[in-house]
């Protein structure tokens, strides 16, 4: 079978992806069966996916350009590889995800995005051309170790204030048996 690109369809205007399944006898093709599908629910799908509390997933096509995302008005008009009304040198790092994404490859990969630092998950989508992301700002995959290493150290500068006191008693007992 073959899946295009999502497309906005002339006749409706919706946004559609064709879907196309050869049919054969005798090992040759002698009949395709296609049909439009609309692509609305599997927007609706990935503009359901959080990761923490604002991490999200978006799709893209071949080509970059953004299928589905938290952002409805973007879907279909924005292209990562062609700009999306930032320079490429601000989204260098997103620009760089894109292609590898383009190109089939799964992975993750840290970069800046309107200068904060994001990770990204990327993953083809089986059958198709397209890839999916699911990306989280860096803060709030480290809050939880930050809050842990914060912890640690007050836990500790207690435990050592509570250990200088004891000293401090333990040897003024020791000073006042000696004297």
């Amino acid at each position: 079978y073959v899946v295009s690109d999502p497309i906005i369809s002339k006749g409706t205007g919706n946004q559609i992806f064709v879907l196309m399944i050869p049919f054969e006898r005798d090992g040759k093709v002698v009949a395709y069966l296609g049909g439009a599908v609309l692509i609305k629910p599997l927007q609706d799908l990935v503009r359901t996916m959080k990761i923490g509390r604002t991490g999200y997933a978006y799709l893209n096509d071949s080509t970059g350009t953004i299928a589905a995302h938290k952002v409805k008005e973007i879907e279909l008009k924005n292209n990562i590889l062609k700009g999306i009304g930032d320079t490429r040198d601000e989204n260098e790092g997103l620009y760089r995800v894109t292609r590898l994404m383009i190109e089939g490859k799964s992975g993750v990969t840290i970069y800046k995005y309107k200068g904060a630092k994001k990770y990204v998950y990327y993953n083809p989508v089986p059958g198709t051309s397209w890839s999916v992301a699911l990306t989280v700002p860096e803060t709030e995959l480290t809050e939880s170790a930050n809050f842990i290493t914060i912890q640690s150290v007050i836990g500790f500068l207690i435990l050592l204030g509570i250990m200088v006191v004891v000293i401090i008693i333990i040897s003024s007992q020791i000073n006042k048996s000696v004297n």
